[in-house]
């Protein structure tokens, strides 16, 4: 004679909390919905986000048919899902999560973004210029310059999927917010830059850029090793090749690499002025020398400590002109009657 046993399926309301809440946390929002859709019958589409957004879960227990839901508060579970989703911005119908900052620039990365197709040459002075070398999708990611604490730093963001909609996000491409929500999460922003990425002797020449040290432990932060300059006048009919440089009170101009003032302000000082090395910056400075430089963040920087000297303005002006720059907008020592 054949004995037949009954066996009852039970799963209690703790179970369905947690297995639906985990789908989330893996990505699979829509598996998340349906399965409590189906575990706990008559339940609403609010009591779902409720459940999934760790304000509420299911009690009892199936085999007693006493399933049911009750405010909950699970800090594990939002702690986790705000790792996930924290930060992210719509933008133009997409949606952007930060991942890194880029803090330093050097040779290599020169032109990446005509050179990835990113943007035009006409559009060359922007964010996208350099920064596309350290994206992981230079064709889509974005960057902004935003603060990260209580400095400005080149954040990028990487496109991710749509959100579910019950998940509050940054709208408008509120590229500060986006990233104030990222940073309070407990979430942190990779470092980049030319030399994270090329660790041959190009990296380590003085032409490499290091945007900031303020976040980084002592230990981590050398001096780049710089090439001696030698100094040769740039005629004037070469001023158009040249972004970066000092313009002298006789009017000569002598180029430097980018983000290399400072050594050329040594080569200067030490080769024409015969002066003792303090501080090359200060000396500089004091002995009014004008210093043009390119913006990482687009277009140029100038400046000088008193008014220029007559040679001084012909020699800028002449720059301008060629890089078709406003020289009232360079310097704010420029005047019509001058």
């Amino acid at each position: 004679m054949t004995t037949k046993t009954k066996v009852a399926f039970r799963i209690t309301g703790e179970a369905i909390t947690e297995l639906a809440q985990a789908f989330v946390i893996e990505g699979d929002v829509r598996q998340a919905e349906q399965f409590l859709a189906n575990a706990a019958m008559g339940i609403t589409h609010e009591q779902i986000v409720a459940v999934l957004l760790g304000n509420a879960k299911i009690t009892g227990d199936s085999a007693e048919d006493n399933l049911d839901i009750a405010d909950d508060d699970c800090a594990e579970h939002k702690k986790l899902l705000n790792l996930i989703y924290a930060g992210i911005v719509k933008y133009k119908r997409k949606y952007f999560k930060p991942y890194a900052i880029v803090d330093n620039w050097g040779p290599r990365d020169l032109s990446s973004g005509v050179k990835c197709g990113r943007i035009s040459l006409q559009k060359q002075k922007t964010l996208y210029d350099r920064n596309c070398t350290y994206m992981n999708n230079p064709l889509s990611d974005e960057v902004a310059y935003v603060f990260t604490g209580e400095q400005k730093q080149v954040v990028l963001w990487g496109q991710v999927q749509t959100p579910p909609v019950w998940i509050d996000v940054v709208e408008n491409g509120d590229w500060q917010k986006s990233v104030d929500a990222y940073l309070a999460s407990g979430n942190w922003l990779e470092t980049r830059g030319h030399t994270q990425y090329f660790s041959d002797q190009e990296a380590t020449l003085g032409y490499t850029y290091k945007y900031s040290t303020k976040n980084k432990p002592p230990a981590q932060v050398t001096e780049a090793k710089v090439e001696p300059i030698v100094l040769t006048a740039v005629p004037t009919a070469e001023l158009k090749t040249k972004t970066n440089g000092y313009i002298l009170a006789d009017g000569r101009f002598f180029a430097c690499k980018y983000f290399e003032h400072k050594e050329l302000a040594k080569a200067i000082l030490q080769q024409i002025y015969k002066l003792e090395i303090t501080d090359p910056e200060k000396q500089a400075d004091d002995l009014n020398m004008l210093g043009i430089h390119s913006s990482m963040l687009g277009g140029y920087n100038c400046f000088v400590k008193r008014k220029p000297t007559g040679k001084q303005k012909d020699t800028f002006l002449m720059w301008c002109m060629y890089h078709d720059e406003d020289p009232k907008q360079l310097m704010n020592w420029y005047h019509d009657d001058v």
